[in-house]
């Protein structure tokens, strides 16, 4: 005979099952989440949003100025400022000329509306202009920088959470990053006059295309692992469910997908994607035309391009993005861990 202690325990045991599935019943008995999420299919993360969020804030305040009420107040902003060496400064730094900030200092903000120039080892939080920008070495920003116009930055350079700019961002050696953006992003001064080779049209000269010539008649396979011969040329996508590797002055037609790491060796013509879960290292001189994304380290080596002028992609790592002296990215480069210059 069943007790009311033994009854119970077993209610409480049968509440205990059921109650992980009570949120669930409820909304099944009275649906209050039933439509579909308002996603907005056209969204575009805007690459320099710190910059045009700082100008449309300075904006604001300089209307509130010209009615008289401003927040800058009266003869903030300068047609010129320029601040000597090791001086300490909060606040805002605003000019409509030109701001030159010497060695050694530290200051919180910093916008003009022609160029910005930043001596070496100095400290601030931010910095936008509408002409050109320079910092020079071993300089620390804590948050983000932005330049309508050419950015140059020097050697030894920590970047904070975004560098951007809407023409070319040249960064030295040694320099730090999360983010970049630029049109193009360089590593070296000197543009790469090397850019889009001429493509094979002979449809004989292709792997793959409905030539009868397959990848698997002339790639090597080993334990999932595919390697492409050097010079080839590859009419369709490639996808491993191991290591990648494509050799040297080799042309792929598509895009390259490797569920382990894919490596580029010197002069490899890619029109698509590169994708490597393990990471992805292109050895130098490689021609990337579409995005790159890889849940481990990016590397990519000297004279290596990705993207182009009229069409601008996205580089994505979740760990650290390695770029070499002389390379050439036309767009995005995000490194969650951090990426590094030389």
């Amino acid at each position: 005979m069943m007790t009311w202690e033994t009854a119970l325990l077993l209610v409480a045991f049968f509440g205990l099952m059921l109650f992980p599935f009570l949120p669930g019943l409820i909304e099944l008995l009275n649906p209050v989440d039933d439509e579909p999420l308002a996603i907005d299919m056209e969204y575009i993360r805007e690459a320099r949003y710190f910059g045009i969020t700082f100008r449309r804030r300075i904006d604001e305040q300089m209307s509130k100025q010209a009615m008289g009420a401003g927040a800058m107040g009266s003869g903030r902003i300068q047609p010129l400022v320029t601040i000597g060496r090791g001086t300490q400064t909060s606040g805002l730094i605003a000019a409509l000329d030109h701001i030159e900030i010497g060695e050694n200092c530290n200051f919180g903000e910093a916008y003009c509306y022609g160029d910005v120039q930043i001596g070496a080892d100095s400290t601030f939080e931010s910095a936008a202009s509408d002409g050109r920008m320079v910092i020079e070495d071993n300089c620390t920003v804590h948050r983000w920088v932005d330049s309508e116009q050419d950015m140059a930055i020097g050697t030894g350079c920590v970047l904070g959470v975004s560098a951007s700019s809407a023409q070319s961002l040249i960064v030295g050696d040694r320099c730090e990053f999360q983010r970049l953006w630029g049109l193009p992003v360089r590593t070296s001064e000197e543009p790469i006059s090397r850019y889009v080779p001429d493509l094979p049209q002979e449809r004989e000269e292709i792997i793959g295309k409905d030539t009868g010539i397959e990848i698997e008649d002339t790639a090597r396979w080993s334990s999932g692992d595919l390697t492409v011969p050097a010079g080839s040329t590859v009419g369709r996508d490639i996808v491993a469910y191991g290591d990648v590797r494509i050799g040297a002055n080799a042309i792929v037609l598509g895009t390259v997908k490797g569920r382990g790491r894919v490596t580029l060796d010197e002069g490899v013509i890619v029109t698509g994607n590169v994708i490597g879960q393990r990471g992805i290292n292109c050895i130098g001189n490689a021609s990337v035309f579409g995005n790159m994304f890889s849940e481990r380290d990016i590397e990519l080596g000297p004279g290596t391009v990705v993207g182009r002028t009229e069409a601008f992609k996205t580089i994505y790592s979740q760990t650290r993005v390695l770029l070499a002296r002389g390379v050439e990215v036309y767009g995005w480069i995000v490194a969650e861990e951090g990426g590094t210059v030389g």
